[in-house]
C-alpha cells in the first residue's frame, strides 16, 4: 500500500472525481456534483485538511495562494497524496478497532486472527491503495458497534443516538454501508 501513495495524481481516474469535488466544497459551492459514490463524508474532511494546510502555509509565508481551492490545484500531488493517506490511515483505523471488537468478544487470540484476516482480506487492501471511501465506512460503522457495545454509557438513549449518527454518516460516505451499522445496532 505504502508505494501508492506517491503515484502520479493522474494514474487512476476514479480518483480525480473526488479531487474536483474536494475543490468545489474548498470553492464553498453546496452543490454536490457526482453521486455515484457519494462520499460526502470523505469529501469533506480532505477539504478541512487542505484548507488547514492551506492555512498553515499562508500563515508561515509558504504560500501566496489567496484561498485553498487555488492551493489545492497548485499542489495537486499533495492533494492526491493526502487523499491516499487518508484511505490507508482509515484501512488501519478499521483494522484496530475490528481488533478491539474480537478481543471484547473472543479474546486476544481471535483478535489477533480476526485483525490478520481482515488486514489481508482481498477486497478491503484493494480498496485501500488509492482514494476510496469504503475504508471511511467501516471505521464509522464500526464505531458505531463498538459505541453502543462498550462504551462507558452503553444502553443510554444518547449512546443509540451516537451510534446512529456515525451509522447515518457510514451511509453518507457509501450507499452501501446501510445494511451494516444500523441493522446491528437494531439488533443490540
Amino acid at each position: 500500500i505504502w508505494p501508492a501513495l506517491f503515484i502520479p495524481w493522474w494514474f487512476n481516474t476514479d480518483e480525480v472525481v473526488f479531487y474536483t469535488e474536494v475543490i468545489r466544497q474548498l470553492r464553498l459551492d453546496p452543490s454536490q456534483t457526482f453521486f455515484d459514490i457519494p462520499g460526502t463524508p470523505y469529501m469533506t474532511l480532505t477539504s478541512v485538511l487542505t484548507a488547514l494546510w492551506w492555512a498553515a502555509e499562508r500563515l508561515s509565508g509558504l504560500t501566496a495562494t489567496a484561498n485553498p481551492s487555488d492551493f489545492a490545484f497548485a499542489n495537486v500531488q499533495g492533494v492526491f497524496t493526502l487523499m491516499r493517506t487518508l484511505t490507508m490511515a482509515m484501512y488501519l483505523g478499521a483494522v484496530a478497532i475490528a481488533f478491539d471488537l474480537f478481543r471484547r468478544c473472543a479474546g486476544a487470540l481471535v483478535a489477533i486472527v480476526a485483525a490478520l484476516l481482515f488486514a489481508t482480506l482481498p477486497i478491503h487492501v484493494q480498496y485501500s491503495y488509492f482514494v476510496r471511501t469504503e475504508s471511511l465506512g467501516l471505521v464509522l460503522s464500526l464505531s458505531a458497534i463498538w459505541i453502543v457495545l462498550y462504551s462507558r454509557w452503553r444502553g443510554t438513549p444518547g449512546v443509540y443516538c451516537c451510534g446512529g449518527v456515525l451509522a447515518g454518516i457510514a451511509m453518507a460516505a457509501r450507499f452501501h454501508f446501510v445494511m451494516v451499522a444500523l441493522p446491528v445496532i437494531f439488533v443490540i
